[in-house]
């Protein structure tokens, strides 16, 4: 009797090399379906946030809040995120460990206790949105006080942040290195000029209640505050004079 003809080792070795191709193919395009899968999940978060900025700016007659409260802004959003919202809208999906727990930049997640409660967010405010109540001349001239401003879709609310609560100001620099902490009171903007996500981005709630996505080297041209420049004359120098600074790999907002 004939007997069953099995492989050869030769044709076992082809179909485990076509195996190996096959997955080099598959494998990144699936991770890539994942990350684009978990900013969309980020992208939703904000627009819930959007709604809850938009209930307390209409009961608050169409204003933002005073900036001596602003700073924990999380007491004041409450009471419109205890009846609307989930509290996974806290955390982006890239960023859920708590610092305490050994997270790292730019994927750790703030925590904070608040009467006895475990806080975690991955997101902060901008405390130019804030309707004043400082006795800073520079804050009260700049800080915008309502959305309903010109060129509300592109002054930011709420995004991806290692920190709370953000204060740029164009003079700000990027961090040397992008694993080092940021410097508290100065360059606030290191505090969300974090690669959160792909390609070295982050997601922001404008005012007028929409979700972009943001180069982090765009963060330096978006206007902050109402006295923000238009040009690109304040964009860091080290970007041009380190051409192996770490941001560089980020696309260029304007040619430098």
């Amino acid at each position: 009797m004939n007997r069953a003809r099995g492989f050869t080792l030769i044709e076992l070795l082809v179909v485990i090399a076509v195996i190996a191709v096959l997955m080099s193919i598959l494998v990144p395009a699936l991770e890539k379906a994942r990350a684009q899968a978990r900013e969309s999940v980020g992208a939703q978060n904000l627009h819930q946030w959007s709604l809850v900025w938009s209930m307390l700016t209409d009961d608050n007659d169409g204003k933002f809040y005073d900036r001596p409260t602003s700073i924990y802004w999380y007491k004041e959003v409450r009471k419109y995120y205890a009846t609307a919202l989930k509290p996974e809208i806290w955390l982006c999906p890239n960023a859920t460990k708590p610092f305490s727990e050994g997270g790292k930049t730019p994927y750790g997640a703030l925590d904070w206790y608040e009467d006895g409660e475990h806080c975690i967010s991955s997101y902060g405010i901008s405390l130019w949105i804030s309707n004043g109540g400082t006795d800073n001349d520079h804050f009260e001239n700049n800080c915008w006080r309502t959305p309903s401003v010109r060129g509300s879709a592109y002054v930011p609310i709420m995004f991806d942040s290692d920190e709370w609560d953000v204060q740029p100001e164009p003079s700000d620099e990027p961090k040397a290195a992008e694993s080092i902490p940021y410097e508290y009171g100065v360059n606030e903007m290191q505090r969300c000029a974090i690669r959160r996500h792909t390609p070295y981005s982050i997601n922001m709630l404008c005012m007028d209640w929409s979700i972009r996505k943001k180069s982090i080297k765009e963060l330096w041209l978006v206007p902050w505050h109402k006295d923000w420049p238009k040009s690109c004359d304040h964009l860091p120098a080290v970007w041009e004079d380190q051409p192996d600074h770490w941001m560089n790999v980020a696309p260029d907002p304007c040619p430098l």
